[in-house]
């Protein structure tokens, strides 16, 4: 791996995103940067295939956490920040570029640039940096010194980010990895926003088609349970505020679908996020239903292991 020799492999990152940020939404592009930082040290993104819903519903977590408005368009910082360096779009041909979407040179929707990409990958230049815990580490001290300087709304995302800063400062904070804020709960508060629309985007489909929908959720390995007259139907659910292209599923999930009972998987993707008060809502998505549903293992790759540890 590569030797991280310190700040200076961040510097033309961290001066691209200061110079090239939009004036009205200035937090916005290092906001975006460090919830990247933030799921590659837990585990959560993965550095060669970045999961853009993920991104967007950790960056409204921040948002929403710091008081500020959600703005419809929460994935142009992702994209935005290719330019910068950051991350690269890759599709079959390469690398996407502003000039692919012709003379605009920039996409209007996400569906516009996600139905184009096969991955997001970190740039080839700063992979060991964007690997190493100190690199991370390195990057979100730059980015929290770069919004404690900044307007109104970047100093209320570094408070988010960082609470001990006092409401005033314009100063670089000091920082220390205990002052490093994990499992907030706007984080919750959108994933839960998220499920719950999903699920009442899903019921309603089902609702319109005859069916009688049960939540049971809470006690069972399946989100709905849908009958109609003699039919049976267990119903996974799954939201996102991406595309909906992969989706996580657990051991038991897998095991239900790969049963002899009738299972469908229903995917709302493209769910907006907006505050409501001190509260996160979530409106809109398109829903995809596979039906019948019995996941191949060839489409599963296993992200995560349980390892047993010896006795001795």
């Amino acid at each position: 791996m590569p030797q991280i020799a310190g700040a200076d492999v961040w510097d033309d990152l961290l001066r691209s995103v200061r110079t090239h940020r939009h004036r009205e939404a200035r937090h916005l592009k290092p906001a975006c940067l460090w919830v990247v930082a933030d799921g590659l040290g837990n585990g959560s993104l993965d550095p060669d295939d970045l999961d853009p819903g993920m991104v967007i519903e950790a960056l409204a977590a921040v948002l929403v956490e710091a008081g500020l408005p959600v703005p419809d368009r929460l994935w142009r910082p992702l994209w935005h920040l290719t330019n910068d360096g950051a991350w690269d779009f890759l599709a079959e041909g390469g690398r996407l570029e502003p000039a692919d979407f012709g003379p605009g040179r920039k996409p209007e929707t996400i569906s516009s640039v996600l139905t184009r990409t096969d991955r997001i990958a970190v740039s080839p230049g700063l992979s060991g940096a964007w690997r190493s815990a100190s690199g991370r580490e390195t990057l979100q001290d730059g980015l929290l010194e770069m919004l404690a300087d900044g307007d109104d709304n970047s100093r209320a995302t570094a408070r988010s980010l960082m609470p001990g800063l006092p409401a005033s400062s314009h100063s670089a904070p000091a920082l220390g990895r205990a002052t490093r804020t994990q499992g907030r709960v706007s984080d919750v508060a959108v994933r839960r926003a998220v499920e719950l629309r999903a699920m009442a985007v899903t019921a309603e489909r089902y609702v319109e088609e005859g069916w009688i929908v049960v939540d049971v959720s809470s006690a069972e390995s399946h989100d709905l349970l849908c009958t109609r007259g003699p039919e049976r139907l267990l119903v996974e659910v799954k939201g996102t505020a991406g595309l909906g292209g992969r989706v996580f599923l657990t051991a038991n999930e897998v095991s239900l679908a790969q049963g002899p009972q009738p299972t469908a998987l229903a995917i709302v993707s493209l769910v907006k996020l907006a505050r409501d008060g001190q509260a996160v809502a979530a409106h809109g998505g398109s829903l995809k239903i596979i039906d019948p549903w019995s996941p191949a293992q060839g489409d599963l790759q296993p992200v995560t292991y349980r390892y047993r540890v010896p006795a001795t």
